[in-house]
């Protein structure tokens, strides 16, 4: 069993669904893959049909209007991943989070991984995200942070690949 059995994942601003989908393969039991173009989402729903696996469920909503609203079925999530296009502003993502966590859509000790330039200055993480490490990929950084409740330190983050 992979680090990732049994978890229930959010994958905001989806793209191609990739990350989400491979979160299944790897033994999720529930993926959200959220995506606001909707010719993008029917490609990642042709691809939820090719995998076959269950438990995944595309919803063609931007992001910040999507977290907005209440958690769905799938929640609390264990894992969310964000991969915002650069010119999404750190405001706009610290928006997204806050709702995320303020909504009820996040499980205890959720782990958030969020892709950013390498360009930009380290990511302000809202109250109650403590940050655990990041990592330059080229113009890439993979920022991670684990979503602690009421002020109690994390138990522990997932044990995710490096």
């Amino acid at each position: 069993p992979s680090g990732l059995s049994g978890l229930a994942v959010l994958d905001l601003f989806a793209g191609s669904g990739a990350l989400g989908l491979e979160a299944l393969s790897r033994g999720a039991r529930a993926v959200l893959l959220v995506e606001a173009d909707r010719r993008v989402t029917q490609v990642i729903a042709k691809n939820i049909a090719t995998v076959g696996l269950p438990g995944a469920r595309v919803a063609a909503d931007r992001a910040e209007r999507a977290v907005a609203g209440p958690p769905p079925p799938e929640a609390p999530f264990d894992l969310v991943l964000l991969d915002p296009p650069y010119a999404v502003s750190d405001a706009a993502v610290v928006t997204i989070l806050t709702a995320l966590a303020d909504g009820g859509w996040l499980a205890p000790d959720a782990v958030t991984v969020l892709e950013r330039s390498s360009r930009d200055a380290d990511f302000p993480w809202p109250p109650g995200y403590e940050a655990t490490r990041s990592k330059d990929y080229g113009e890439a950084r993979m920022n991670f942070a684990v979503w602690y409740v009421r002020g109690a330190p994390p138990t522990g983050p997932l044990d995710l690949p490096e």
